[in-house]
């Protein structure tokens, strides 16, 4: 997880924005930041629930998909179609291929192996 700046943003996000040529704007930085931080809490929570047993790894990638999903679209929504596409190198809101089905199934058959997991 990434640390926060001075004003909450995650740290990075105002620079990716102005490296690639994206004007913000504070309303725009802040909308975008809430989404990340959801994002960020709705991973957290998806993790943890796999971790307990209480989600299936195909569940959690299911579920993953649909979050990063939900975050995309309405990202591009505060962005418009331009700004999203120069901010996130694509101008798709698809988040298939943002983690590979088999490498993570493989990960997760051999952690789960593992005598002890410590998270």
């Amino acid at each position: 997880m990434s640390s926060d700046d001075a004003f909450g943003y995650p740290a990075g996000l105002r620079e990716l924005a102005a490296e690639r040529g994206v004007k913000l704007g504070e309303e725009k930085l802040a909308s975008l930041t809430a989404e990340e931080l959801s994002l960020r809490s709705k991973q957290q929570g998806l993790a943890e629930a796999l971790d307990a047993g209480a989600l299936a790894p195909e569940h959690y990638l299911h579920d993953l998909n649909e979050v990063m999903e939900q975050y995309l679209s309405t990202a591009r929504k505060l962005l418009g179609v331009a700004d999203y596409a120069r901010l996130f190198d694509s101008p798709s809101t698809d988040p298939q291929g943002l983690v590979d089905p088999d490498v993570f199934m493989r990960e997760e058959r051999l952690r789960s192996r593992a005598p002890t997991r410590a998270r």
